[in-house]
């Protein structure tokens, strides 16, 4: 499992989830979206490049 947040230096999540499912396609592991991030949008976007869940910080 990778997890990711979508706000990182240099390379968004979203672009690293992308870039993950390029170069591993079918064999890449299950990504785990952590991010403080809780707009639609940014939920949708997720899940378009291919993250496999999606949660909201801070987790309690």
């Amino acid at each position: 499992m990778v997890l990711l947040d979508a706000m990182m230096s240099g390379m968004d999540g979203f672009t690293c989830c992308t870039e993950l499912h390029k170069l591993l396609g079918g064999n890449s592991p299950p990504v785990l979206m952590i991010t403080v991030l809780d707009d639609q949008a940014s939920v949708d976007l997720a899940f378009q490049v291919g993250a496999t869940d999606y949660v909201t910080k801070p987790i309690h």
